[in-house]
Order: C-alpha cells, then structure tokens, then sequence
C-alpha cells in the first residue's frame, strides 16, 4: 500500500497500511514566565560589556571577545582566517593630507535623539603644539599607536604632552577611570573638565580653557570627542563661533559621531592621522577587522538563531544606529529584539514574549543583578526597577 504524507499545520497525519497516527512537526519550545526567576526563567546567556569600550577604544577587540565568549564559551582559532573580504564593515576614509595640514571631516549629530549628523570639515596644520581636551579611550588609543614607535613608558609620557584636559569621568573613581580601564596615571597639571558630552552648557569654562591652551604661536586647541553631543548641532553653534573668534585657526573641534563599526574605524583613522600615525591606525583597523571576521565567520557557522537583548543602565534597548547593534549582529550574529532605531524603552513584555537567549547589560549599571533580569516583575502588576 502507498504511504501518504498530508501536513496540515503543524499537525501532520502519516496513512501506514490504513491506518493513522498523528504528531506534533518540532516548534520553538517557549517557557513558561515564572514571577519569581524573572528573565532568568527561559535560562538566557547572560553578558555585560563597558560603554566606553565600544568606541575608538583599545578596549574594543577584548570587550568583544568577551561577549563571544559569554555566547560561544571558546573563542574562535584565529590562525584559520588571514584575509578579511573588503565588504565586510568596510569604511570611507574621512582624511585627506597635504605638507603641512591635515583634513578631516568631522561627524555631528543634528539632533539628540536621531542618527542623521552633520558633515564638517576641519583642517588642523600640522607640526604644531597640540592640547587636546579628550575622554579616556582616546587618550589610550593614542598611547597605544604611539608605542609602535616608544616604549610604553615613553608612550604614555608622550600622550601626556598632548593632553591639556580629559573628562571628569576619566578621573580616578569616576565611570571611566582611565587607570582603571587602562592603567594609565594622569599626572599634575591635566586639568579635569567637567563636560565633554555638552560642551556649549559650559562656554565660558571652554573659552578659559582655549585662551590657556594658545599661549604661544605655534600652539594649538583640539576638543577630539563624539559627536554624540547633549545638544543638536544648531544648538552647538555658539561654541563653534568662540573656537573661531577665540583665537583664529588655532581652536578646533574634531567630532567623532559613530552609529557603527565603519564610524569607528573611520574615527580611528582620524586619530592616527592627527598624531602622524596613521601607518599604525591603519594596522590597528586591519587588525580589529580581521578578528571580527572570524567572530563572524565561526558564529555563523555554529548557525545557533539566538535573539539577544542588550539594555542599558537606564532600561533602554540598544537598537539600529547603535554600536552595540553592530557588534552583535554584524560579529556574534545574534538577531537583535529591539527594531526600533538607537536607544529605546521597550516593555518588560515584549522581552518576555521574545525569551532573548542572550541579555546584555552595561557594567556600569548600579541596579542589582535581580533588579536586571526583572526577578519577581509580575506583568500588568509590577513596576520595572
């Protein structure tokens, strides 16, 4: 006798000599929300990772790989993958050189809560007396090119000669700590300026801090920081305006807005090219790219589908335009929740309808690891911490 085959949903009926046994065809098994384990009720991978790692950091290969790891457990044999294809999270240089100055175009978000910015292009002279008002990861990466060159020591003392200010955050204690984070000292004198993130709110601070910094002719006064302002790029434009009249051709503002891998590699490029490293930039890149590939190349290979969650200190979802995004789906190819675009509430539901396999949250984040994963949020009924 013929055997019949006849799916009908997920139901299927198999006709073995005249007679019929029904069974359930495989679907994704959901579990079931237990109150009292919160999140941790579907058993998900669970990770965190430093927001100032992923940036132009030092940090950012290792912060990676510690997300891989989280996921996969062993990292991937690096000693396979030799060549990266030029499309994979390729970037447009924004650098151009002659003898004696470099041009680069600077990236500012237009508005606070959108991904669109604002193309400027700023030509710094070269050989001149650098004071850099900058963030700790920076101030590392420079220190790291220059030690293709120095040693360590001699790299860092350097780095100092460059630095007129760093953020308040790079202080010890604070949340960027850069001797922490990357064992640098920050010596006498480096001033601690209390925003980068909104410099136009402290105008008369920055125009103190460029009369200071331009002494002498051959000085000259670089803010190189994201362009991932506290105010739109209208609003920016009182700031702009005491660069250029504090002290004509001697005060610029480098914006480094990064929405993903490309903007970071792009910012790195710039910051090699303004130190006269860029041979060492370009290393670094083709470094950083090679190792991303074969994240990307052995996730994908182990072809899991996972979901992931990433959350930050203040409950938001990291969404499109986001860096975090691009590292998880482009390098761990997980399948990001979260559609919406940069950073965005989501409801404690949706993530548990959604059962993430893989929860991120940033180190920075002061709740509780239970206060995290939502441990006794009951839905409809309790308030999220």
């Amino acid at each position: 006798m013929d055997k019949k085959v006849l799916a009908i949903g997920v139901v299927a009926i198999l006709l073995v000599a005249g007679a019929a046994i029904f069974f359930m065809l495989p679907k994704e098994q959901k579990a079931e929300y237990d109150p009292a384990k919160g999140w941790y009720s579907w058993d998900p991978y669970v990770g965190d990772y430093g927001t100032s790692e992923m940036t132009s950091s030092p940090n950012l290969l290792k912060a990676t790989e510690k997300l891989y790891t989280t996921v996969y457990t062993d990292l991937p044999d690096y000693s396979k993958y030799t060549k990266v294809p030029d499309d994979f999270l390729k970037f447009d240089s924004r650098v151009s050189e002659t003898s004696d100055s470099i041009t680069v175009t600077s990236f500012i978000r237009k508005e606070t809560k959108g991904t669109d910015y604002e193309e400027v292009q700023v030509t710094i002279p070269k050989g001149k007396n650098y004071h850099l008002v900058t963030v700790a990861s920076t101030a590392a990466l420079i220190k790291q090119m220059l030690e293709t060159s120095l040693s360590p020591a001699e790299a860092e003392a350097k780095t100092w000669e460059y630095i007129y200010g760093l953020d308040k955050s790079a202080f010890p204690g604070a949340s960027s700590d850069i001797n922490k984070n990357y064992g640098m000292t920050i010596p006498e004198g480096v001033k601690s300026v209390s925003s980068t993130y909104n410099p136009v709110s402290k105008l008369d601070e920055y125009t103190g801090y460029v009369a200071d910094a331009c002494a002498t002719e051959d000085d000259v006064f670089v803010l190189l920081c994201s362009g991932n302002f506290g105010a739109s790029y209208a609003d920016m434009q009182p700031f702009l305006d005491m660069l250029n009249a504090a002290n004509p051709g001697k005060a610029y503002l480098v914006a480094l807005y990064s929405t993903d891998l490309s903007d970071v590699f792009a910012s790195i490029e710039i910051i090699g090219s303004i130190f006269d490293k860029k041979s060492a930039a370009d290393d670094l890149i083709d470094d950083i790219r090679l190792h991303f590939y074969a994240m990307h190349q052995e996730s994908s290979k182990l072809n899991k589908n996972y979901k992931v969650y990433v959350e930050s200190t203040s409950g938001q979802g990291a969404g499109t335009g986001s860096i975090i995004n691009d590292v998880v789906t482009s390098v761990l190819s997980l399948k990001n929740i979260c559609k919406h675009e940069q950073w965005v509430k989501i409801s404690d539901e949706i993530v548990i309808d959604e059962q993430p396999k893989v929860i991120i949250f940033q180190s920075s984040d002061k709740r509780t690891m239970d206060e995290r994963m939502r441990v006794g949020y009951i839905p409809g009924q309790t308030e999220t911490a």
